[in-house]
């Protein structure tokens, strides 16, 4: 292994580190870091090797920019590593991806999954009094974590039921869950690099490392979200269908509409394209998968489902910190979240009666422009991935509130795969829009300490960059013939 290869294998390794150590502490194992760099050695000294003739020809052809690469990926990989320590050990606030943020130190969405999982059993499972706490009564605590409403449909929590089964231990479910979502992100990278292929599916493997350990990766990771991995299988179900494998694809994308409802969005796409296959997939699973929970809880989360929680869904009382909380109306990146920011500045006729007809008109639209995307897909496959994200980043926004940790993964991801063809001037745009999507994250969370209307006027700017690159990514043409499917 040349001198070139191995710092990349390093700097690769570096990267496989963090969710590796937090996989091994949460299982117990004595020694988790050292074991985790070994491993992650090996893997990517595997990997690289069996990449070595195009990996050394990028080293020879751009020595300059292959070392940069390997500093910068190397600095992610140990604030990865960082962020991982924080998963094994809650109290190591200091270790947190911004540590000065005492909101991210308390904050869990795996809380919720969790309390979900012990009150199948309740009248309504999504009574949110259930979660924070009546009246006067501090919110309860898990651990050291605030407790979060959930806000999933019914078939998602056989997820966490089935974690329950092997363990009770939540500080173990938050390392590991840390470990499964950055995994899959990984895997979904490379998956999708090596359905692209050649010099395209080069540059994608090489612009990954500034997907995985972007901030709001890492702090979606941090807070255990489940959009990290719906993003990500979103993905790997596209890369099954590139690759024939339309059925997969289909039930995939079922699990994730049934569980987290927006992919749902990608169906239509596959309408349009006329993929019968992986839309009776899609069919056949989703219903199997809503039995499945019907016969695990019962009618009940279901009947509280449709008849409670969807309701104040659609008009965002569901979401209560929307009804005069700044710094949460701020950060909400939705088209809902839209008019409420107009109505918090006191724009007149801005409520949010007008934020659920104006969602629902942006819901026709997205179906719309899915189908349309279907029908005049090509046979690129750098585009399809494209516009594949842009749907499942334009279908995100639909909730009345995309908080913006993880409303800006899509174009985080989206700017990585459009760097491929962009010119310089194009590239040197993307690159600042990556930049101020991780500044708005890391300066002006809901715990940071700013002015409120500084704050709003910050968010909304990267709530207008982050659309400005999944439109343009939606209308951007393709620029190569790619390859037969």
């Amino acid at each position: 292994m040349g001198l070139g290869l191995a710092a990349i294998s390093i700097a690769c390794a570096a990267i496989a580190s963090g969710p590796l150590y937090a996989l091994l502490a949460g299982l117990g194992i004595p020694l988790a870091l050292p074991a985790a760099i070994a491993v992650a050695l090996g893997l990517a000294a595997f990997a690289t090797h069996r990449a070595g003739t195009s990996i050394d020809g990028f080293v020879r052809n751009h020595r300059a920019l292959a070392a940069l690469w390997v500093v910068l990926t190397l600095a992610g990989g140990v604030e990865l590593v960082r962020v991982a320590h924080f998963m094994v050990d809650a109290k190591a606030t200091s270790y947190s991806a911004p540590p000065s943020d005492e909101f991210y130190t308390t904050h869990n969405c795996l809380t919720a999954y969790y309390r979900a999982a012990t009150l199948t059993d309740q009248p309504n499972l999504y009574d949110v009094d259930t979660y924070i706490g009546r009246g006067d009564e501090p919110t309860p605590l898990i651990g050291p974590f605030t407790t979060d409403p959930f806000e999933y449909a019914p078939p998602f929590i056989v997820l966490p039921r089935a974690a329950l089964a092997v363990t009770s231990d939540f500080m173990t479910w938050r390392a590991i869950w840390f470990f499964v979502e950055v995994a899959l992100l990984i895997a979904a990278l490379l998956a999708l690099a090596h359905l692209v292929g050649g010099r395209e599916g080069g540059i994608v493997a090489l612009l990954s490392p500034a997907v995985v350990v972007a901030i709001p990766t890492l702090l979606t990771a941090q807070i255990g979200n489940y959009q990290l991995a719906v993003y990500a299988l979103a993905a790997i179900a596209l890369v099954a269908r590139e690759r024939g494998r339309s059925a997969v694809a289909g039930a995939l994308l079922a699990f994730l509409a049934v569980t987290k409802l927006f992919p749902g969005l990608l169906i239509v796409y596959l309408v349009g394209r006329r993929d019968w296959r992986a839309v009776w997939a899609f069919v056949i699973t989703a219903v199997v998968l809503c039995g499945v929970a019907l016969a695990m809880f019962g009618l009940a989360p279901y009947r509280a489902f449709l008849t409670y929680q969807l309701p104040r869904m659609a008009d965002g009382s569901a979401f209560p910190w929307l009804n005069g909380f700044l710094p949460a109306i701020a950060v909400n990146h939705s088209v809902f979240g839209i008019v409420i920011k107009l109505h918090a500045i006191g724009v007149p006729g801005m409520s949010f009666h007008v934020a659920g007809i104006v969602a629902w008109v942006y819901t026709l639209v997205i179906l719309l422009m899915a189908y349309h995307a279907g029908r005049r897909a090509t046979t690129n496959r750098l585009h399809t991935a494209v516009v594949w994200l842009a749907l499942l980043q334009l279908a995100a926004l639909r909730s009345p509130f995309t908080p913006d940790v993880y409303a800006v993964l899509g174009p985080l991801w989206l700017a990585s795969l459009l760097a491929v063809h962009a010119r310089t001037l194009g590239r040197v745009l993307l690159l600042h829009g990556w930049l101020a999507l991780n500044a708005c994250i890391l300066f002006v969370g809901v715990g940071s300490d700013m002015g409120d209307h500084l704050r709003l006027v910050l968010a909304s700017a990267g709530q207008l960059v982050g659309f400005a690159i999944t439109l343009i990514a939606y209308f951007t043409p393709h620029r190569s013939p790619g390859r037969p499917q």
